[in-house]
């Protein structure tokens, strides 16, 4: 009798010190991650509003994304600390450009940050987006002697240049 108490008892302690152990994630230990982002030195105003900014935590490789307010800034509330990768896009509009920019063409603008980590509440995490007009032409290979194809084989020429059309006109 007294070795089934005995055991019980053995029994409910262990239990709780294993149930006490588990582990919870708490609120007090998420964190608001605040991102601001800006344009470009040659842009009229500094505060990129309307960006889409992805973070995503490099440990659990969960993302989210948010878009910037009128001051640049995104905040997203309630994330586990840790590092994180950081993009922010933004895609400006001729008449955009035109208002904000000496360019009157679209502008692809992107920026990141890689491995920022995250730990307590910081102030906020600046991208500054980079880009440039669509159009033109842009050399997309370029081959020189010495060089292997995919295959491991070898090129009959000493060189060769391939030009690409990155705008949507024809350029002679």
């Amino acid at each position: 009798m007294r070795k089934s108490i005995l055991f019980l008892i053995l029994i409910t302690v262990a239990s709780s010190l294993f149930l006490s152990c588990r582990k919870e994630l708490n609120s007090s230990v998420l964190i608001p991650i605040t991102v601001k982002v800006t344009y470009p030195d040659y842009f009229s105003v500094n505060d990129a509003q309307g960006a889409e900014v992805s973070v995503m935590n490099t440990a659990t490789k969960r993302t989210y994304t948010g878009v910037t307010n009128q001051a640049g800034e995104v905040v997203f509330e309630n994330m586990i600390p840790g590092n994180y990768i950081v993009n922010a896009s933004r895609a400006v509009s001729e008449e955009e450009a035109e208002q904000m920019t000496p360019f009157n063409q679209e502008i692809f603008l992107n920026g990141n940050a890689r491995d920022v980590l995250f730990y307590q509440t910081t102030s906020p995490l600046t991208i500054k987006l980079q880009g440039g007009q669509v159009g033109g032409l842009v050399f997309k290979q370029i081959y020189y002697t010495g060089s292997r194809t995919p295959l491991g084989g070898s090129y009959f020429s000493d060189q060769f240049f391939e030009i690409y059309n990155n705008s949507l006109d024809t350029i002679y």
